[in-house]
């Protein structure tokens, strides 16, 4: 696979040691982007997306692999994955990267960190979130195939074809060009370098959405919900309908066609997106000030 230009990777070490994976593309004066993937893969997803031109001269971004994922640790107990080190892996790849307020723009599970943050971490260290077909804050937006993919995932015997049905369902949308054999063993190979431990404690585990809610009625976080109308895997009008209900800061955008991996579906528009959006809220002024 052709290198990112002006890519910067990195090992980092979180608060308990656990190593965190890092990469950085693009121009520290443009506006901070962390991006962040869902369960079972890892920041490899982004690989072509971070190398579009616009990408590369409009934002900073680094993306990194949750821990029990790709490059990073794979911790096996629940005590690897309590909300406070999700926050402390954030932090981490912020203070290695000399991040300002970063914009967090997640996919699927991803949005959970925005959760952990504002729990764990004050004060409030991101200028917006950046919502890509990502999960609602209560848990409740799973499609009916995501329910039984999860039934699937919670027997070791059933797990493979769990793995299978999820990659499948990324891709699922009317009018899609089906991934490549290249693209499916890509996305296949991510999850077999996750321990199905792993992957059990990390799904399992459990995050405070009251503290992010009392920030979002505030008014201290802007949102944007990014998602797909024929996305398999979660309903995002939940998490729409979720964010309207709780702060008036949010903007709504939703594809007519898209799938649940929709970076990969429609790369330029969601940069394109994703670019407005982090350059109307990117506040690295406010670090210094709070």
């Amino acid at each position: 696979m052709q290198l990112i230009p002006h890519s910067d990777s990195r090992v980092l070490k979180s608060s308990d040691g656990c190593e965190i994976y890092a990469e950085a593309t693009g121009q520290p004066r443009h506006p901070h982007v962390v991006l962040i993937h869902g369960m079972t893969f890892c920041g490899a997803v982004f690989d072509d997306f971070c190398r579009l031109p616009d990408m590369l001269q409009n934002l900073y971004v680094v993306r990194y692999d949750m821990r029990g994922h790709g490059r990073s640790g794979k911790p096996e107990a629940a005590e690897g994955h309590v909300s406070k080190l999700y926050a402390d892996d954030f932090m981490t790849v912020v203070a290695a990267f000399g991040l300002k307020k970063p914009v967090l723009a997640a996919w699927s599970f991803g949005g959970t960190v925005a959760m952990d943050l504002a729990a764990n971490i004050t004060p409030n260290p991101i200028s917006g979130v950046f919502y890509i077909n990502s999960t609602s804050l209560q848990r409740r937006s799973g499609t009916p195939l995501m329910a039984v993919i999860m039934s699937l995932e919670a027997d070791i015997a059933t797990s493979a074809l769990a793995l299978q049905r999820m990659r499948q369902a990324c891709f699922d949308a009317p009018h899609t060009e089906q991934p490549s054999f290249y693209d499916k063993c890509f996305y296949a190979g991510m999850q077999a370098f996750q321990p199905y431990a792993a992957r059990r404690v990390g799904l399992g585990r459990s995050t405070d959405p009251e503290p992010y809610i009392r920030l979002l009625k505030e008014g201290k976080v802007e949102v944007f919900v990014y998602y797909g109308k024929h996305d398999a895997l979660l309903d995002g009008a939940v998490l729409e309908a979720e964010m309207k209900e709780t702060t008036m800061n949010v903007e709504v955008s939703v594809v007519e066609n898209g799938c649940h991996a929709i970076f990969w579906q429609f790369p330029k528009e969601t940069a394109t997106t994703l670019i407005r959006f982090a350059k109307r809220v990117w506040q690295p002024e406010d670090m210094a000030s709070s």
